[in-house]
């Protein structure tokens, strides 16, 4: 090309430069582009467009964009180059038309070449620096920030989008001030950003930002910045800590500890907390008193300096589970080595451990037992002074029951001889004397005999009360659907002519007196036997059911029954709901029966209405037994 002018500029250009006619061949290069493609310049004019080309272009895509050229198009784009030996490399390429012209040897596209391998590979180095830096900031955990000159967000990092709701894109090109504070805050926080960009930059300082949501959040923030060639302040670099969990724990911690010290001083006993280096950290009114100290001699001094100035007794039990972090309770009476008041206490220690069980400070407590111990030796006094008046009313009731014994005995024998004499004699005349007595005498002497047979079955019942409740009881497992058999198979034989339907529940059992439980059967049993007699046909059931966690027993009958509003005498000896003409007795079986019940510490009651039948309810405890036999 030595007919063009500026050839040692063409040539000297950094670029690659191409000619092309208007069909697309290559009319002139120069040499800069010689060197990048590796051709000669026989071999290089030789060259279609597609075998500079990268192989992944079309032919198609190669024509149109050299039509539009030639159409007057100017074309700016990146392509990819092959060189001669197949190697490929990024170009920016421009492509201009113009008008041939003398020496222009018929070309009419312009195209210039600019290999741009190093600016791909700088490009590609910054964004993994960006994206690298970018990752670490989202993922440490503090909160970055970077505003530029005029306070404008150009960085939110992911930790200050966890923490305001903000996105990235929502955050960017928008000042904190507008968004993020509270407006009580602005003006501080403008100021402060004006002094950052001046150059003054606070240590720290802390905010608090008012997220999407309404909520609060504490921020500490640290700042730098990047400065520009001429050494002002281009970036600030604001890095921030999110306490305000911290913060609400610190106050937190204020507000127990003034409960805390409020608590102790509640105790009227010394309290006090002692750190893992026996050092006293916390104490009440009431330590400082017990020992005479002030609270600056003991707060941060040594406990066992404190207790023991003489120095700790050996073995010291308190000190060794202080030391060895054991909860104990320790009694010292007055006189012991390890008691450094020289008075009964009891010394109280608890090891508070953290979340982690591990200690971080002992709390001790000392209560002084003086009056308790005063208090045990008069109740040891009064024990004693009991104990001596027990033996005295024992005395006296084992007298008593002599007196009883005595008595029982008379009304036995010398009450029952008269009565047998009068029984005897008055059946004698009536055998005797039956014709010489008229109708009225004959009635007396009937009369008499059946008040004197009435006293003396009265003085058996009487005596028969009395000794249910003085006989010593020998406890051991009744089976009582047994013994009531027993007790209806004699009634049936007192009274054979009577139709009855009875109902005994199989393997009912309890532990007492086997000779008291079947006297309260006997009388149970008798009563409804007899309260039944107006009946064409008896019915009585004796079963068990369950009351209160308990058994409970009961006799039932169809008998004559009786109105409840009378039943608080029941129970009552000589209580009588029915005359002696109906039916016969003493009224001493009920009060048999709630004597039986209650000395095995049991329950009785009654349910029934007349004419409709009566139920008898009871149950036993079982401490009775168990005193009565010792186990």
């Amino acid at each position: 090309m030595p007919d063009l002018p500026f050839r040692a500029l063409y040539d000297a250009s950094p670029d690659m430069i191409f000619l092309h006619a208007n069909d697309g061949s290559l009319v002139e290069v120069n040499e800069n582009a010689l060197r990048n493609y590796g051709y000669t310049r026989e071999e290089m004019l030789t060259r279609t467009v597609a075998e500079l080309s990268g192989k992944s272009y079309t032919q198609a895509e190669i024509q149109q964009r050299v039509a539009r050229a030639l159409a007057g198009d100017d074309l700016d784009f990146n392509w990819t180059a092959r060189r001669k030996d197949g190697s490929e490399f990024p170009v920016e390429v421009r492509l201009r038309r113009f008008s041939s012209g003398a020496g222009s040897r018929g070309a009419s596209l312009l195209a210039v070449v600019r290999d741009i391998s190093e600016l791909r590979f700088a490009t590609t180095v910054l964004k993994r620096e960006q994206d690298l830096s970018s990752a670490v900031l989202d993922t440490i955990g503090s909160v970055v920030v970077v505003l530029n000159r005029s306070g404008k967000i150009v960085s939110f990092n992911q930790t200050a989008q966890n923490i305001s709701g903000y996105s990235g894109k929502e955050a960017l090109g928008r000042r904190v001030w507008d968004f993020l504070l509270a407006d009580d805050q602005r003006e501080g926080v403008e100021d402060v950003f004006t002094r950052l960009t001046a150059g003054d930059f606070p240590s720290k300082y802390e905010n608090d930002w008012v997220t999407r949501d309404g909520g609060s959040r504490r921020i500490a923030w640290s700042n730098s910045a990047l400065l520009d060639d001429e050494g002002r302040v281009e970036y600030v670099i604001a890095t921030g800590i999110d306490i305000t969990e911290q913060r609400q724990a610190e106050r937190d911690l204020a507000r127990v500890e003034t409960e805390w010290n409020k608590a102790i001083e509640f105790f009227a006993d010394p309290i006090f907390l002692v750190g893992l280096d026996d050092r006293v950290i916390r104490a009440n009114l009431a330590f400082f008193s017990m020992i005479g100290k002030t609270p600056a001699q003991v707060i941060g001094h040594d406990i066992s300096a404190i207790m023991y100035p003489d120095g700790e007794a050996v073995p010291c039990h308190v000190c060794a589970a202080r030391r060895e972090r054991k909860d104990v309770d320790i009694i010292l009476e007055e006189d012991h080595p390890d008691n450094p008041v020289g008075r009964p206490i009891e010394v109280t220690l608890r090891v508070i451990r953290d979340a982690r069980s591990e200690p971080v400070g002992i709390l001790m407590g000392i209560r002084d037992l003086t009056r308790q111990r005063q208090i045990e030796e008069e109740l040891r006094q009064h024990r004693d002074h009991l104990e001596e008046l027990v033996q005295q009313r024992t005395a006296a009731l084992e007298s008593v029951n002599r007196e009883l014994e005595s008595f029982s005995y008379s009304v036995s024998h010398d009450l029952r001889a008269p009565l047998r004499s009068i029984d005897g004699f008055s059946h004698a005349l009536l055998e005797d004397y039956n014709e010489v007595l008229d109708e009225t005498g004959l009635g007396y002497l009937q009369r008499v005999r059946r008040s004197s047979q009435r006293m003396g079955q009265l003085i058996d019942d009487l005596l028969q009360l009395s000794r249910v409740g003085r006989d010593a009881m020998e406890c051991k497992l009744v089976d009582l659907s047994k013994m009531a058999n027993s007790v209806v198979r004699l009634l049936r034989e007192g009274d054979s002519e009577r139709e009855m339907d009875v109902y005994i529940q199989d393997d009912m059992e309890t532990c007492g007196d086997s000779r008291l439980l079947r006297l309260l059967l006997e009388n149970l049993l008798g009563n409804a036997w007899k309260f039944t007699s107006p009946r064409k046909i008896g019915k009585i059931s004796f079963g068990v059911t369950e009351r209160d966690g308990r058994q409970e027993f009961f006799v039932r009958d169809n008998g004559v029954g009786f109105d409840m509003k009378y039943a608080d005498k029941l129970f009552g000896p000589f209580q009588r709901l029915h005359s002696d003409t109906d039916f016969a007795g003493t009224g001493i079986g009920l009060a048999t029966v709630y004597r039986i019940v209650k000395r095995h510490e049991g329950d009785i009651r009654a349910a029934s209405e007349p004419d409709k039948g009566a139920t008898f309810y009871f149950s036993f405890g079982l401490r009775a037994c168990e005193a009565a036999s010792g186990s």
